[in-house]
């Protein structure tokens, strides 16, 4: 089988591998893939792109542009190629398209171009080929193409095994993607991890040249990437090193295997970073901002700073020193990033992935359920119902679905508000035209100033699908609920849409509805640590390191925490909810909400309140889900950060949920507050894992009666 790499840039080689010279990441991955898929021997591969040095290095056979005729391959991989013009005559065989960008970087690319040009650009080819999860949504959300309609795949970019070795340094500090990307911030930042931490070092390794250039834009003026750092790092200047060149990717694995961690606060959107996935292979721990693909490779992994908000580059620098000071955190991080990377980035796995889709029968799309399914989806429909008028038989068969399906809590949830009638009207369900229940839509409420139509801030999993729905079944239901909720917002004057969609299963399947997601046409979509689910065992209050445990005596020495029992302690904890809300920026109850729901009979809230010299000075509040308990949130005021009072409020939260038979709690559904204080480490120790979520946002047209922007957590 002839396959050919067909590449509009130049790829120069300076002996007979790629080892010997620098080379731009995603000509990179055409060279790993390419020569990975030789090496299986079932393959005739040659890449043909922009060089003066032809040849066949590696068993792979280089050809310069114009040389090597294409139209007799069995399968032609255009990369970046979105716009070619003569798809149809230079290729007869299987055409794929390896897509490296975002959608608003391929639009620029083509003067006047729009969503309907590049919808019907990328339908030509038979196979659309991304970098990440998120990059697939990004680009098909925003041609307007659902996964059905196309044969889409997402590998990650491959990096090769680093040689070993030895003497990592602690303090060490690596920056090595290209200056445009991130090398602001971490100049910005560098000035407060050096105050912090006098061992710190920092090397600097991206080089502009590798993309044939000799200056970047920073601050305001196109200069150096010598006279940015000269600039910018005069007070620790010593301790940063600026390498003179870039380097071969054999040799940049080894300088940054020798760092312990790797600083990425990305401001470009990237869509594979290779310098991350570099870095994780090796072992060296990412910190990187929250856009693009960043949150899906680093969750758990790594350190993620959302770069929303004031002093990003402080925020970063605190995130940093603390990864530096806590080295058994670091270490888990590290051992957690290399596996992840082993999996998913090796060469040899990825050919196999590359193999089978390369194989697949040319124009057959990818198939959403069975012709006969088909036929009965299409004349099947589903329709919104409030929540009281759903059959308890339908509810109860709906909630003895397969365990894989709930999220964080049990269906213990769902059992325990079907069994509260005040609560209903702030529910519905979806069901078909047989009166099943296909979805169900918890807890959704006009709330915040300005008004906000959200669902599942008390449930982090919200709405929660069939397990056994096609995707065209799915879509179909998601955009059902999205009309409901928009309906909603227009009737109640509500400026936002707030929905929450869980992305793991406990089991680690994946269960996102993935109807919904392409209803939203979303243009941002990421995975977050939102939630933490906190497992109990006998002996989990000695997990706790010996420096939390002394944080939380002295709070408890300094502060009085009890348990809420009166109408004035109520009426204090809805006060420090709503202040802590506000001062964090997070989607809130109002208060007479959040008095509804503490004051109501299921689900059962337990409320802990701090408070020193007769003045309160942090919550805690917890709801009781039969097995199950969601610390939904807790604050402190800000003169109390520093105290350990963080750690003392969320230790009697969970204490008193476990104490009371609960076998799990779920922490961070209602402020994701968890990287806070040190409280990272008090989780860890006791035993919780993440659960990712998914976030995206959109905003309707101008059209559209009210502009509503979709926010998905």
């Amino acid at each position: 089988m002839k396959t050919v790499f067909f590449v509009d840039s130049v790829i120069e080689f300076e002996g007979d591998t790629w080892e010997r010279e620098p080379c731009p990441g995603s000509e990179l991955a055409v060279i790993h893939v390419a020569r990975a898929l030789a090496e299986r021997g079932a393959m005739d591969v040659h890449v043909v792109c922009r060089t003066r040095r032809p040849g066949c290095y590696n068993d792979v056979h280089y050809h310069a542009l114009g040389t090597e005729s294409i139209s007799s391959a069995d399968a032609v991989v255009h990369v970046r190629r979105y716009w070619e013009r003569r798809l149809d005559t230079i290729a007869s065989g299987r055409r794929l398209l390896w897509l490296q960008d975002t959608s608003t970087e391929i639009l620029s690319l083509a003067r006047g171009a729009t969503s309907a040009d590049l919808r019907a650009s990328l339908a030509r080819f038979d196979a659309l080929v991304f970098v990440s999860e998120w990059h697939k949504a990004e680009v098909l959300s925003a041609a307007g193409l659902f996964e059905n309609e196309v044969l889409a795949a997402a590998f990650y970019q491959p990096v090769p095994a680093a040689p070993p070795t030895e003497g990592r340094m602690p303090a060490r500090l690596i920056h090595t993607a290209h200056p445009r990307k991130a090398l602001a911030d971490v100049l910005r930042a560098w000035p407060f991890i050096a105050e912090a931490r006098a061992d710190a070092e920092l090397v600097l390794c991206g080089h502009p040249a590798i993309y044939q250039e000799s200056t970047f834009y920073f601050n305001g003026r196109q200069i150096t990437m010598e006279e940015a750092v000269s600039s910018a790092t005069a007070g620790a200047k010593g301790r940063v090193t600026l390498m003179p060149r870039s380097f071969p990717q054999r040799d940049l694995l080894s300088v940054v295997a020798s760092a312990s961690i790797c600083l990425h606060p990305d401001a470009s959107v990237e869509t594979g970073a290779t310098t991350v996935l570099e870095a994780m292979s090796v072992g060296t721990v990412p910190a990187v901002s929250d856009l693009g693909c960043l949150p899906e490779l680093c969750a758990s992994r790594g350190v993620i700073t959302p770069r929303e908000g004031p002093d990003f580059a402080k925020r970063f620098a605190a995130d940093v020193v603390a990864l530096m000071t806590d080295g058994e955190r670091r270490l888990d991080l590290s051992r957690r990033a290399r596996a992840f990377a082993a999996d998913k980035t090796a060469p040899a796995g990825l050919a196999a992935q590359w193999t089978a889709l390369l194989t697949t029968s040319p124009r057959v799309l990818m198939p959403s359920s069975s012709p006969a399914e088909s036929k009965s989806v299409e004349a099947r429909s589903f329709s919104i119902v409030s929540a009281a008028s759903i059959s308890p038989e339908s509810w109860s068969r709906f909630c003895s679905l397969p365990a894989d399906v709930w999220i964080t809590h049990t269906r213990d949830w769902y059992l325990i508000e079907r069994s509260a009638a005040k609560v209903l009207d702030q529910w519905f369900g979806v069901i078909d035209d047989r009166g099943e229940l296909s979805a169900i839509v918890p807890l959704v409420l006009l709330t915040g100033e300005p008004k906000v139509v959200l669902s599942g801030l008390i449930e982090p999993s919200g709405p929660c699908f069939r397990p056994d729905l096609s995707q065209a079944q799915e879509h179909a239901v998601g955009r059902v609920i999205v009309d409901a909720m928009l309906d909603r917002a227009r009737r109640g004057g509500a400026s936002e849409v707030v929905l929450k969609l869980a992305a793991l299963s406990q089991k680690g399947i994946w269960h996102a509805p993935k109807g919904l997601l392409a209803s939203l046409r979303l243009a941002r979509f990421a995975i977050s640590e939102s939630s933490l689910l906190v497992v109990a065992s006998e002996d989990w209050p000695t997990r706790i390191s010996r420096r939390t445990r002394t944080q939380i005596n002295s709070a408890r020495r300094r502060f009085e925490i009890a348990r809420a029992a009166t109408e004035s302690d109520l009426s204090t904890a809805c006060a420090l909810y709503c202040d802590h809300a506000a001062r964090r920026g997070t989607f809130a109850l109002r208060k007479e909400e959040l008095r509804s729901c503490l004051t109501g009979q299921a689900p059962r809230s337990r409320i802990h309140i701090a408070s020193a010299d007769g003045r309160a000075a942090g919550f805690a509040i917890a709801f009781e889900l039969g097995e199950s308990a969601s610390l939904f949130a807790w604050g402190i005021v800000p003169e109390a950060r520093g105290t350990g009072l963080s750690q003392a409020l969320v230790f009697e939260a969970l204490a008193d949920c476990f104490s009371r038979g609960i076998t799990r709690v779920e922490c961070g559904g209602g402020f994701g507050a968890m990287h806070y204080e040190g409280i990272d480490e008090f989780y860890r120790r006791i035993g919780a894992k993440h659960v990712p979520a998914l976030m995206a946002e959109r905003r309707l047209s101008p059209r559209a009666a009210r502009e509503i922007r979709y926010v998905v957590r």
